[in-house]
Order: C-alpha cells, then structure tokens, then sequence
C-alpha cells in the first residue's frame, strides 16, 4: 500500500523542521569543494573516403592536448565546428578550473575563466540535470565572478562599468539557481511517488531533494540583491527584482530562526534598492539596537551600523549620514576583534565613507568654494587611503579618473591623475583582449607614463611612480602588439634597474625573453634585423650580474633542444656553471644535442670529425664528473640519477663508435657488462634492450651474424616469450628508425649496409617465431613476416638494376598478399588485446595495407595505390603529421614520415589518374595552412613544394605556428 497525501504532508512538515536557515551553512553544505563534471559534447564529424576526410577530430583532440592554441583555433575553422560547442565545453572546462582550489589562477587568468564560462553557460545549462552540480555552478560564479563587484557597489557607491561586469554573472546565477530548485523538486516528486511506507528508503531521498529545493530557493532570494544591485538605479526591473526578494525572505524574520538578522539586513540592503530608506532605517535600527530574537552577531551589528550611514548618504542627508558614521566609530573601538587585518579593513571602510560624505557634500552645494574644498577633502581622504592601503589603488583611482577629460593636455595635469592613467591602463591588461576602449586607455597610459618619465625629479614625481611608470609601460605596448618596442622597454628597464629594484628587473628580464622568443619563432619576423638587435641584447644581460640565474642558462638550452635547436642548445648549456647541481645533467645534455648535430647533419659535412673529436672528450668528462657526483651523493635519487647518466653517457658513446666511427668492437667492448650497471635503475629494461640493439648492430656490421643472432637468443631465453618477442619487435623499429636516418643523410652505404642486416635478422625472426615450442612466441609470426616483406620492398628499392629492382618488388607483393589470406587475417585479430576487434569482419592490418600499397605505387598500379592510401588515411590509421618520442630523456617532436608520405603518393596516383585533382588542390592547401612550411617534414618537404607548383602555384601560404622539428 502506498503512503497518502496525508503522509507526505507529515513528511513535508518534518523537513521543515530539520531545516537550518543559516545562509552561509547553506553555502557549506551544499557547495561542498570538488571537480565539476565537465560533459562531452557532440563532435562533428566526416564520412567518406578520400583526402577530404582526413582533416578530423583526431587532429583537435592532438593539438588541444599540445596546448597549440594557435593550430587548434585555425583547425576548428577549417573543420567547421560549431561555435556553441566550442564555447560549451571551454565554459565547462573554466567553471572547473575556478573550483579547484589548487588552481590559483592570477587575476587575469580568473577573469579569462569568467568569461568563457558566461560565453557558453547556455551550452551547458542546456544539458546539465544534477541539482547539486547546478548548485556548485552558482556558487563558483558567486564567489569567483560577483562577492569582489559587490563589495565594490557596496562600499564605493554604484557605477555603470562594475555594474555592468556584474551583471551577467548574477543574471546566469539566477538562472542556475531556478533550474537546480525547479530540478530538485522534480525529482522530490519522483522520490515521493516511490514512498510505499514510512521506512521506505525514498524518504531520505525525498528529504535530501526538499532540503535542497529550499536552499536553492532561498539562495536564489538572498542573491537576488547581487542582481538588483547590478542595474541601474531608475530600472523597473531592479525595484521588482527587490521587491519580490523581500516578499519571500520575510517567512524567514521569525525567531525561532537563527540568523534573522542576517535576513533582516539583507532585507534592508533590497530595500535601499528601491529607495524604501524608512524600511531601510527600521531594519538596520532593529539589528542596532538588538531588539528583538535571537541577538546580533557582531558582524551583523556592524553591516547595520555601517549601511546605516550608507542609507542617509543615499538619501542625501548628509547630517543623518555624519551622525551615523559617529556612532559607528564611536561603537568600533569597544566591540570589533582587536586583530590588526579586522582593524584595518574596519578603518579603510570609514575611509570610503567619508569619501563619499565629502563627495555628497561636493555634489550638494552650489557655492564655487565649497565645493572646491568639499572635492578637495574627498580627495585628502583618497591620497591618506592609499598611503595605508596600496592594495586598493585601482578602486581609488576609478574615482579619480572621472574628473579628467581624454582630451585633457597631460602636461597640465596633477602627478596623482598622471599616475591613476598608469593603474587604468594596468587594469586593461587583466581583460583577454583589448577592444577599441580599452586599447585607447591603454595609449593614455603610455603617453601618462611617458609623462612621468618626463617629470624625473620633478615636485610630485617620486622615483616609486618614475619605476611603475618604466615597468608598466612595456607591458601596456605589449597588450597592444607592438612587440619590438615593448621586448625593447622591458630590456631598458632591466638595465638600467638591475641594480635598484633586482625583482622587477627580473620580472623584465622573462617578459623580454618571452617576447622575443615569440618574434624569433615567427618567420615574418624572425630574420628581422630589430629582432635581431633585441636578442644580442637580452643574451649578455640575462647571463651577466646581477641576474646571474643558472638556470637560465640550462632551462633555454633544454627548450632549444626540445625543439631540434640542437648547435645553440650546446651554447648554453656550456655556459651552466659547475657550481650549479645540474651541471652534470647539462654536460651529459650537451653531449646528447652534439649527437643530435651528427643524426640530424649531411653525412659528408666537414664538421663531423671535429664534433666527433668534441662528443669523445665530453663523454669522458661526464664519466670523470660522475665519480665525484656518485662520491657526494647523500640520497638513492641522487645516486641513482649519476649512475643513469652513467650508463646512458656509455650508450651514447657505443652507438657513436658503431655508426660513427665505424668501430663495432670498440661499442662491444664498451658494453661489456652493461646489464649489470643498469641493475635497480628505473627504465633499466629500455636500457638494457638498447644495449642489445647495439650489439646486435656492432655483430652484424662485423658480418659475424652467427653472434648477432646468439646475443639475440640469448636474451630471448632470459625473458618470457611474449616479453621477448616484444624486445624483438621494439629492435627491429629501431633498425627502421636507422635506415631512415641513413635515407635522411643519403648515406647508401649505411643503407645498403642497413638492408643486408635487416634481411638477415628478419629471415631468422620468421623461423625462430614459426618453429618455437613458446605460443607466447608463436604469435609474433604474424609480425614478423610483416616485417620481412617490407624487408624485401626496401631492398628493391636500393636495387640499382631495373629488372632485378621489379623482380625484388614483385617477392614483396607476393609476401603482402600471403598476409592477405583469411588465415595470417585470422592470426592477425588473434595477437590483438582488443577482444572485439576479432569479430569484426572489416578490420584490416595498417602495416600490410601500407607496404601494399607503396609496392603499388612502384609497380605503377596507380589505382589500386590511392585506394589503399585513402583507406588508410580516411580511417586515421597513420596518426597525425608529428610523433613524440623521448630520446636521451628528451621530450622531441618528430616527422611522421609514413603520413607525409601516404598524402604525397595519394596526390600523385590522383595526378596519374587525372581524378579528384581539385579536392586534392584544397586537401594541400589545408595541409600549408595548418602545418605551414613544416608540411613534408624533413623527408618529403621537397617533393611537396614540387607537387605544390605543379597543383596550387600560385598559393602563397602563411607559415603556421607549428612545432619545431
């Protein structure tokens, strides 16, 4: 039987009672602090085949995760992504972001996360159903976007501009907060109709949802003052907005409620917005004068007191207002905490009100004189303010800055308003982007700190205002992108502070080497002569005393290195003194960038010997600097971080005497013994398994296969099959990686060299899969017969004889095509983890669809080719246009060799075919306009500027900001 009306009334009523009308443990209790939700939204995508549907959500997602701001704008262009979503999920992502309170974003940063919150708030109040995660919305936006613009209104008297920033906060607060009440009671009703009997569990549901449409109600009421307070004093809308907010707090001016007073000063503040000042007096009186249950709190007995005098300067009485700000500061002494935070906060609120008193006076009179000396007082008032309180400076300024005109001769005007343009201007600095207003003050703030500097030494012009005024000035040329002059601003106030003021020279100092490390990654200003000029500059100042940051030094090298600047990153690193701890990680740094110059320079550069000369006497001394590192060490991480450079000082080394010097034994010799040193290290399997591939290699390049493919066995046999096949498989991709670095640096003989030992491994690999006892070994067959027929594509194309180079590529066809067959398919979804992914009739190997098609391609079958280049790209199966990998503990980008590749052949079967040339016209220009002169990376780049002046030659694309190679 199912509980009556009667019951539910009963239940009703006993939630009522529980209820706690305390307003801010409303707030605790239900903004309990966490991460918000963030919901995905729906994701356009593309269907079809072909180059058109290559540029994909895969790609946003890529970039996003890079944090490429500017890649990710211009790919959500050239996808058509809708606007709202764009703006839905970043308001999602920014309400997340205010919540958490390990975030402490600056006051720009909180700003910005307002903004795109209240930008696509829409969005996700369209699709947000949780009444508890509106309720956490509300209070984010309340905390984080309106309590400062209150307190503002409140204290200072209303203002159109704060007004209007508070606005649309409040309003999308009182939205929020109708749908979480209108939710929860929607589902208090569904928990009711569930009740089957008094201890049915759907009570406590039902209760908790009641409780919480309640205290969204009356959050929403309380609120409503914020709102009110947002609009203009003579809107309609404003004194409804108040009246109805009073109308509901009544219920709650009972005594058996404890925070009464709370409601009736609120009431109070609503009423001051309808200009009701008798009702106003009359609430703030009954807090005052504690006349009724239960009794004031002492913060509530001073906001009484306080807006008391607030009223009669409302009013404008101005005799009602000086008597209340008496009794106020009469009261203060004897009843506020003694603490000097209450004390000052309590004496820049008297502060503000006589100001205003002053300012009411000012307005008031008619007489010349008065209010001269009225406006005169108010302004004493400001200056004593901001001499005890420099933190409010930009709030005393805004009640300056009305006095003056913008076409005000800034030569005539008072040091004070000179200074106040300043702090303007640095307010805009806080907005996301400057818009026609906010860029013409922040050129009245240059031309007001220009001023100043002018007035050096001059009455009025202290040297604190001269130095803000230096500082600031860069900054606001900056905001206005004017980048040469403001990388030029903060490099002469570095200078010329360095000794007076060392933390803002330093603050100077990063802005200069940020701005100019923009200019100089921009290529339409990175051969600027200016620019230039600015980094010779920033060099000797950043590296000489008093800066003398040693980590300067090594964190630019590690970024130049991070980004393929490998010969500027070993300048720096040299000039990391040996008294700095990480000096041994930048020398072993350094060794690592010399060895990125021989990888990534011609092989027959005459550079190579000298470098090499360099590597081997660096790489002795890091093994010198090691003993002593490993002698001083005071913890296992520090051991343990020597040791590692040890040992990967010593791989370095041995790959360089294999492939350099041309000197397997000495790479063996210098490995003797190697697993034993990586014992206990972390990554000491990778280690271990590179030190493997180089033995193999120094093997091989010795011609003694039998020991290469002993070694092999013999690390094999210490590993569990399916581990061990999986060491295989990583060596082989490295002697892929070799051959294309050999291909890179038309170096043929390496790569002949190269082929010989891949074809020898590869035949072994077959056998020793298809014949071992281990199925955990077995199942790696498949793989590398995968790998023995692109074995056999790459040797026909080092093949110089033509008959023989088409016999060799038809063995590798017939080799793709035996992995055609449903049996190697069948075996192919076996070895895969996915369970589902072996039911699936349409899966395909990537591996072999490629190899197949690049024989293709050779053997002229242009057709079939670009079929199997479009599959693989429609399906993203090739991932994007750069990988990133670690090598030597760096994190680099690199080429995605097989994507350029895939896209460049496509394009020349659709030339061959004469089809679907004006969608592979507009696929390139997508690919110049996204990835500017990057496109191709480093293999392909000149064969797409060829196929580029064939199909779009007159398509001049500006080179994107995209990560260095």
């Amino acid at each position: 039987m199912r509980v009556g009306t009667a019951d539910r009334r009963r239940l009703t009523q006993m939630k009522k009672k529980k209820l706690n009308f305390h307003f801010a443990d409303l707030y605790l209790s239900v903004f309990i602090c966490g991460f918000i939700s963030i919901s995905t939204f729906g994701q356009t995508t593309r269907s079809g085949e072909g180059l058109g549907a290559i540029g994909d959500d895969a790609m946003l997602n890529e970039l996003a995760t890079r944090g490429l701001d500017v890649l990710l704008d211009r790919a959500f262009e050239v996808n058509h992504i809708p606007e709202s979503q764009r703006q839905g999920q970043k308001a999602l992502v920014a309400l997340a972001r205010l919540a958490d309170p390990s975030a402490k974003p600056t006051a720009a940063q909180r700003q910005q996360l307002l903004a795109e919150a209240l930008a696509g708030i829409d969005a996700t109040l369209a699709v947000t159903n949780d009444p508890n995660l509106l309720m956490k919305q509300a209070y984010v936006l309340i905390t984080q976007g309106a309590e400062r613009d209150v307190n503002t209104l409140e204290y200072w008297g209303e203002n159109p501009r704060t007004q209007a920033s508070l606005r649309p906060v409040m309003q999308t607060v009182d939205r929020i907060l109708a749908k979480c009440a209108e939710r929860a009671k929607s589902l208090s009703e569904d928990a009711a109709a569930k009740i089957t009997a008094p201890n049915s569990p759907f009570v406590a549901r039902y209760e908790e949802l009641e409780r919480l449409t309640a205290t969204a109600e009356y959050t929403r009421r309380m609120a409503a003052y914020y709102l009110a307070l947002s609009m203009d004093s003579a809107s309609p809308q404003r004194a409804q907005i108040a009246s109805d907010a009073i109308e509901y707090l009544k219920q709650f001016d009972v005594p058996e409620n404890p925070d009464r007073c709370l409601v009736r000063n609120r009431m109070a503040k609503l009423s001051l917005l309808k200009s009701d000042f008798d009702v106003a007096r009359q609430l703030f009186a009954s807090v005052i004068n504690d006349s009724g249950t239960p009794k004031p709190t002492v913060a509530q007995q001073y906001e009484a007191r306080y807006f008391s005098a607030v009223t009669e300067i409302l009013a404008h009485n101005l005799d009602g207002a000086h008597k209340s700000l008496n009794e106020l500061l009469s009261w203060q002494p004897m009843n506020l905490p003694s603490d000097k935070s209450s004390r000052d906060g309590a004496d820049a609120a008297v502060s503000m009100l006589r100001y205003r008193i002053a300012s009411q006076e000012a307005e008031q009179t008619r007489e010349p004189a008065a209010k001269a000396q009225a406006n005169k007082a108010a302004v004493a008032v400001l200056l004593d303010l901001l001499g005890r309180r420099p933190d409010l400076r930009g709030i005393i300024y805004d009640q300056l800055l009305p006095k003056l005109d913008d076409k005000t001769d800034l030569k005539q005007v008072d040091p004070l308003l000179l200074r106040a343009m300043v702090s303007k201007a640095e307010q805009e600095l806080q907005k996301s982007a400057p818009n026609a207003v906010g860029a013409a003050t922040l050129e009245r703030g240059i031309e007001a700190g220009k001023e100043i500097l002018r007035r050096r030494d001059q009455p009025g012009v202290d040297a604190q205002m001269v130095d803000a005024a230096s500082l600031l000035i860069p900054f606001f040329q900056n905001r206005l992108d004017r980048k040469v002059d403001a990388a030029g601003g903060f490099l002469d106030y570095a200078e010329t502070s360095k000794q007076s003021n060392l933390k803002n020279a330093t603050l100077s100092l990063d802005n200069a080497q940020g701005i100019i490390g923009s200019l100089r990654a921009d290529a339409q200003t990175r051969e600027d002569s200016a620019v230039t000029r600015l980094y010779e500059r920033f060099l000797p100042l950043a590296i000489a005393a008093p800066f003398k940051r040693q980590e300067f030094a090594f964190e630019y090298a590690r970024r130049l290195q991070a980004n393929g600047d490998a010969q500027r990153a070993i300048e720096f690193y040299r000039l990391v003194p040996p008294q700095d701890k990480r000096w041994l990680q930048a020398t072993f740094l350094q060794l690592v960038a010399l060895k990125q110059q021989l990888d990534d320079g011609p092989a027959d550069s005459s550079q190579r010997t000298k470098i090499l000369a360099e590597t081997q006497q660096l790489a002795d001394k890091v093994d010198s600097a090691i003993d002593s590192a490993l002698a001083t060490a005071k913890t296992d991480d520090e051991r343990n971080s020597a040791r590692s450079i040890r040992v990967r000082t010593l791989l370095l080394a041995a790959d360089l005497a294999r492939r350099e010097l041309k000197d397997p034994q000495r790479a063996l010799s210098l490995l003797n013994g190697f697993e034993k040193s990586v014992t206990g290290l972390p990554n000491a399997d990778a280690m271990v398994n590179e030190a493997m591939y180089i033995r193999v290699q120094s093997y091989m390049s010795s011609e003694q296969y039998t020991a290469a493919t002993d070694e092999l066995v013999k690390l094999l046999n210490k590993t569990e099959g399916s581990q061990g096949a999986q060491i295989v498989y990583n060596l082989l991709e490295k002697l892929d990686a070799d051959f294309d670095r050999a291909q890179q640096a038309n170096d043929r003989p390496a790569m002949l060299t190269l082929a010989r030992n891949r074809a020898q491994l590869s035949g072994f690999l077959v056998k020793w899969a298809e014949q071992n006892t281990e199925p955990g070994i077995r199942q790696y067959t498949y793989r590398y017969r995968v790998y023995d027929a692109d074995t056999q594509r790459r040797a026909a194309e080092l093949e110089d004889d033509v008959n023989l180079r088409q016999q060799r590529m038809t063995a590798a066809l017939e080799r793709y095509q035996a992995l055609l067959t449903p049996a190697s398919v069948a075996i192919y979804k076996a070895s895969l983890s996915d369970p589902r992914a072996k039911n699936d009739p349409n899966l395909y190997d990537p591996q072999v669809t490629l190899g197949l098609a690049l024989v293709q391609y050779d053997q002229g079958n242009w057709e079939k080719a670009a079929a199997g280049f479009s599959k693989l790209l429609t399906a993203r199966k090739l991932g994007l246009a750069v990988n990133s990998i670690e090598e030597n503990g760096v994190q680099k980008l690199v080429d995605n060799d097989p994507y350029w590749e895939a896209i460049y052949k496509l394009v020349r079967c659709d030339q061959k075919l004469n089809q679907g040339l004006d969608e592979a016209r507009e696929f390139l220009k997508l690919q110049y306009v996204t990835w500017g002169e990057h496109v191709g990376g480093k293999k392909w780049k000149r064969e797409f500027e060829q196929i580029r002046s064939e199909l779009i030659p007159d398509f001049k694309p500006s080179p994107a900001t995209t990560p260095a190679q």
